[in-house]
């Protein structure tokens, strides 16, 4: 993962991130997982890098096909935002939308993320 803050004039900041598989609706009403934290300076996130993998599956009927993610292993999906940091310690929750996000083409599964981003919890 990698972060955007507008206190960062080199670009990008890698974040430490828990790399691993993950089954996406596994993570649903209510249930969450950590998959990164960090220090930031600035007052502000401008924008969220996640590159994903390119092992990604979906199983329908009990069948494994390939999700192909255009651009997601190599620049990755970028969620733009303007979110004020206020000096205390925030959670970001991103909730991806599966059913929105995975299309059926000709050429097979794609991955076209819906994500939005959660009302954002502070704790001073």
């Amino acid at each position: 993962m990698n972060i955007k803050t507008d206190g960062d004039t080199s670009g990008w900041v890698s974040v430490p991130t828990k790399a691993g598989i993950y089954n996406l609706l596994e993570y649903q009403d209510g249930v969450d997982t950590l998959i990164a934290e960090a220090l930031l300076t600035g007052n502000a996130i401008k924008e969220i890098r996640l590159v994903l993998g390119d092992d990604n599956t979906i199983k329908k009927d009990g069948e494994s096909f390939p999700l192909t993610i255009p651009s997601g292993s190599e620049s990755g999906l970028k969620i733009k935002l303007q979110q004020a940091l206020s000096g205390g310690i925030a959670d970001v929750t991103l909730d991806f939308d599966a059913a929105l996000s995975v299309k059926s083409e000709e050429s097979g599964y794609k991955l076209r993320p819906v994500v939005k981003i959660l009302p954002w919890i502070y704790t001073l």
